[in-house]
């Protein structure tokens, strides 16, 4: 909350468990809106959670990603 409260952002992609999704979605809900909206959260749930060796869809996490965002910084680096 601290990094939302401090920079603002047009919007969140939250890559989490289901349990740490709700929370944090809640978390944003509670500082309210930003420049009269509500702030946009998009979620990609881990596919294997837990304390150690958690994984996600990362070509899902980058198709939510390129909802809002240019890949071309990154194209190239992603396997």
């Amino acid at each position: 909350m601290q990094f939302v409260k401090e920079n603002s952002p047009c919007g969140i992609v939250a890559v989490a468990c289901s349990k740490e999704l709700e929370e944090g979605i809640h978390g944003v809900r509670e500082l309210g809106e930003v420049d009269g909206s509500e702030l946009p959260i998009v979620v990609v749930p881990l596919t294997k959670d837990g304390c150690v060796d958690t994984e996600v869809d990362i070509g899902q996490a980058l198709e939510v990603i390129a909802l809002g965002c240019s890949l071309e910084p990154v194209k190239g680096r992603i396997k």
